[in-house]
């Protein structure tokens, strides 16, 4: 009997402590409520692209170069949308713009500027992560301008800078 018994605690151990193994996590959603549904393209340089090659900045933050790119809309009909928002998401978001998120560079963040928006030149931070725009003759692409930045008053110290955000466009 005390062997069974003893079998028994050592089972109940062995399931409880698997189950206090147990991991969490987050999982991040994004969608939009529109009247138009059109696939969206980002275009950097008239090519259809979904990385953006920011080249290089030196630990003063300077010789960093501006890079443009769209969010095209693949149909006439919504290139000629007079009001829409972009909304972006990711966990990288801080007050200078998209942090270093995966690459070993410190001190360095990525700036991401809506031009064409309904306040023209708006910044997207962790305070402003949805944008709007409005144009009465129709907004065509939404256009953004993107570059390394130095994101605090020490040097950057040398290596990668690699982040992640991901975008959902609702026509109004």
């Amino acid at each position: 009997m005390k062997q069974i018994t003893a079998s028994a605690i050592a089972m109940s151990l062995l399931v409880l402590a698997n189950s206090a193994t147990a991991n969490t996590g987050q999982v991040e959603f994004i969608g939009a409520v529109t009247d138009q549904t059109c696939n969206i393209y980002p275009e950097v340089g008239g090519l259809i692209k979904s990385t953006i090659d920011l080249g290089t900045m030196k630990t003063d933050g300077t010789g960093a170069q501006e890079v443009n790119f769209k969010l095209v809309p693949d149909t006439q009909e919504c290139l000629e949308k007079t009001s829409a928002s972009v909304g972006w998401q990711s966990a990288g978001f801080n007050a200078a713009g998209l942090a270093n998120m995966k690459g070993d560079a410190t001190g360095a963040a990525i700036e991401l500027i809506a031009v064409n928006s309904k306040s023209a030149n708006e910044k997207v931070t962790f305070n402003k992560q949805n944008i709007e725009f409005e144009n009465a003759s129709g907004i065509g692409a939404f256009e953004f301008k993107t570059k390394m930045v130095k994101s605090g008053t020490a040097a950057a110290t040398p290596g990668t800078v690699i982040a992640t955000a991901s975008y959902a466009v609702a026509y109004k």
